[in-house]
């Protein structure tokens, strides 16, 4: 069938439940030890669109609990919580997880400069504005994963 994106989006969401998903706490408790040298853990983190949340969500009722200016208090949140997860480090004083962000489509600049930030390194973040640049970043990524477990 046909998708068509509309509504809100609240990448620190995103961001968040990935980081959840890999980490070794709760609620999952299925992600081996940050220190577990011999593991690749990876983030992948892609929007279309500006940090916009206008209804309930996760968050609550917006104005709530992120003030009037919802979108930058998100931009606040996205950013905190990648600096978060890139100070993680493994035994061997590398990134334990590591974040790749793609921006797809045609977001707004402040959010490309965003999701260039929250990347792990500069070569991690992926502008895409079209299908084809979405599939040569997954196939980059792929690529970048396969090598660094091979070297390790």
């Amino acid at each position: 069938g046909n998708m068509t994106a509309s509504g809100q989006t609240a990448v620190p969401e995103g961001l968040a439940w990935g980081w959840r998903v890999i980490s070794p706490t709760v609620p999952f408790t299925e992600g081996v030890p940050y220190t577990q040298d011999d593991t690749i853990k990876a983030i992948i983190l892609m929007t279309d669109g500006q940090n916009e949340v206008y209804n309930f969500s996760a968050y609550g009722y917006p104005a709530d609990h992120l003030g009037s200016n919802t979108t930058q208090a998100l931009n606040n949140k996205l950013t905190h919580i990648s600096n978060n997860i890139k100070a993680i480090q493994n035994t061997n004083g590398d990134d334990a997880i590591r974040i790749y962000t793609i921006a797809f489509g045609d977001p707004p600049q402040n959010i490309v400069n965003l999701m260039k930030h929250c990347a792990t390194e500069p070569g991690n973040f992926f502008n895409s504005p079209t299908n084809d640049d979405l599939k040569n970043a997954f196939e980059s990524i792929a690529i970048g994963l396969n090598e660094l477990r091979v070297s390790r």
